[in-house]
């Protein structure tokens, strides 16, 4: 039995990537991007990004998974 006979399975599996791929895709623009760039204010984004390299690489890494 191959993975096509079972077309109701692979529908729910790709079901559940496709919210987790827009979990991620909501973290990264809501949260990260929210928390980090502040418009009009080029110095305080910089020192931001500085400051949480590891939410700015998060995004990052969220964004590639689209």
């Amino acid at each position: 039995m191959t993975t096509t006979d079972r077309p109701r399975l692979l529908a729910r599996i790709a079901g559940v990537f496709y919210l987790v791929i827009t979990a991620c895709a909501l973290f990264a623009y809501l949260y990260v991007r929210g928390k980090l760039i502040v418009s009009n204010d080029m110095a305080l984004t910089a020192t931001n990004l500085l400051a949480h390299e590891a939410s700015w690489r998060a995004k990052a890494a969220a964004l590639r998974m689209r």
